[in-house]
Parts: C-alpha cells; structure tokens; sequence
C-alpha cells in the first residue's frame, strides 16, 4: 500500500500540518517580537551571503567583501532561491521550512517500511512528527530543517539501495549527500561513514554488487561534487579545505566554560574569546586564521574538557526538546 493510503498515516500529517499552520499563523498575526523571533545571530551569516550572490553573483562572508569561508552555499542558496521566487527572505523561508519538515514524514515513513514493514512505518512517522527539536527549528533561518530533509532522503535512498541494489539508487544517494553536506558540513563525516559501510557489507558478502560501481556511482560522484567547493575556496583564498567553520567553532564555543569560570555572561566570555584574537587577525590569510583558532582552542578545551563532560547530559536535554533563547 502506498504511503498516502495509509489512513494512519494521513492523520499524522494532517494533524501536524494543522499544528504548524496554527503556530507559524501565531508567530504571524500575535507574537510580540514578529519577524525577530525567527532570526538568530548566525541567521545573517546565511542571509548575507545569500544576498551577495543575488546582487553580484558571488558569496561573501557576513558585512564583508571576503570571500565566504565560515559558511558553505547550500543554505544561502536556498535563501537566494526564496527570496527571488517570493519577494521575502524570512517569513517565506519559514514556511517553506515547514513544509520541508511535515514532508519529511515521508522519506522516515518509506525508509522505516524499507526497514521493518508498515506498522514500524507508522511508528517512525508519528516519533518524527512528535518532535520537538523539528518542530521548533522549523520556524528559524538556520540550516537545520533543510539538511535534515535532505538527510532523511539521503538516508531512504540508501536504505532502498540495500535492498534492491539499484544503481539509480546508489546515484540519487550520492547526490543527497552531496546536497546536505553543502547545506550543513557535519554531514560531511556521512560520506566516509557510507563509503565505509557499503564496502565493508560488500566485504563481508552481504550483497554481491561490485565495489567498483559502489566506487564509481557512489564515492566518486560524491568526491567530484563536494570537491567543487574545495577548488573554489583553493582558488579564491588559497584555503584548501571545506569551510573554517570547525576551527572557528572549536575555538569559539569554549566560551561557556570561560563564563563559568569568570563569574560572566556568555555574550561577554565570547566577546573576550574575540578580543583574544592577535592584532589584524582578520586581515590574515584563512588558512593562517585556522591555524590561530586551533592552537587558541588546544589549552582552552583541555583546561574544559570534565567540565563539558558533566554538563553533555543537559545539553543533550535542551537539544532534543529544542528549547533555546527565542522559542
């Protein structure tokens, strides 16, 4: 039975598409802050660059003329591609974000009957629709919801893959990949991890598929995609690699544990993480910036490092229930 007929099914979708309909008309007609309560401050860092390329066909990192290293084009893309379609860069974004997320029930349905059959299907799709986390990133321009529906087609294609060994498949898996990983970098780790898996099962003969068409429609379509933009940020900043957002972020989030440690806000402990930078940092290559970032980061994550320990399990609590300063 297809996924639509499953009247289960229908009712999951209905019932959070009215939930959503209802919040993001909330949000619209009654919230007290408006527009602001879908903006975070790494919002711009997005809506920047997506505006760049609109006017001037290039990305550019936030309030700047340098050339975007921090952030990767998925997400400004799909900004850019909204706001010239629709006139509007929030309002719209978020209610394409939640249709993002209400269709994502389908690829959780089809990979969990892939899986596991159609009661299991109807399981995963009313935990999904049950979340908070994606219900509440839905309604903010970040690149969460996007990536994750990406992910989850990704996953379905692979998933599909395993078992019906269809090269259309393993091809479509690639290029879901490659899209999420350009939208978020976390998922760039996915590509190793699939690679990895799918050989290791054709290793250990659980599938007879040849590993070089795994290598061929798989890995190298993936390796070709994700390293366009390793040659762009090589010709244009002579930085080789993906994004600085690991660096940045390696070094920049040690700024909780500083807040606890000098009795300060954490607006105030990153300020000094910023201030802490040498003189003309900015004006250094990026290759030379990362470099700073992960010596910086070393002592201050080592000093840290019990202290994040013990705090993991609340941040693992706020992160699966969303809560955050906005919502």
């Amino acid at each position: 039975m297809p996924f639509y007929k499953d009247r289960i099914f229908q009712w999951i979708f209905a019932i959070l598409a009215l939930l959503k309909a209802g919040a993001l008309a909330y949000l619209y007609f009654w919230h007290p802050l408006g527009e602001a309560v879908l903006i975070f401050p790494d919002s711009l860092t997005y809506v920047y660059p997506a505006q760049t390329w609109l006017q001037y066909g290039a990305f550019w990192e936030a309030v700047s003329s340098t050339p975007m290293l921090l952030r990767t084009p998925g997400y400004p893309v799909f900004l850019a591609g909204i706001q010239w379609a629709l006139g509007n860069a929030t309002w719209a974004v978020v209610a394409v974000q939640n249709l993002l997320s209400l269709f994502m029930l389908v690829p959780v349905y089809l990979t969990a009957k892939e899986l596991a059959g159609k009661t299991a299907a109807r399981w995963a799709a009313g935990f999904c629709a049950a979340s908070v986390l994606y219900f509440s990133l839905s309604f903010a321009v970040l690149t969460e919801t996007l990536c994750t529906f990406l992910l989850a087609w990704f996953i379905y294609f692979l998933v599909r893959f395993l078992k019906k060994f269809q090269t259309a498949s393993l091809l479509w898996a690639s290029a879901l990949l490659a899209a999420t990983i350009y939208v978020r970098p976390a998922a760039y780790y996915f590509a190793f991890a699939a690679v990895i898996l799918l050989v290791c099962f054709r290793a250990g003969k659980l599938f007879t598929y040849p590993v070089w068409k795994i290598l061929a429609f798989f890995a190298l379509p993936l390796g070709l995609m994700v390293g366009a933009w390793h040659v762009r940020n090589a010709l244009q900043t002579g930085f080789k690699g993906f994004t600085s957002v690991g660096a940045y972020n390696l070094y920049i989030w040690n700024e909780d544990y500083l807040a606890k440690k000098f009795n300060v806000s954490v607006p105030q402990a990153h300020d000094a993480l910023e201030r802490a930078l040498p003189p003309g940092f900015s004006s250094l290559p990026p290759a030379r910036q990362v470099q700073f970032y992960k010596a910086m980061a070393l002592p201050l994550i080592k000093e840290s490092f019990f202290y994040k320990l013990s705090r993991a399990p609340l941040w693992a609590v706020k992160t699966l229930f969303g809560a955050n300063f906005v919502h």
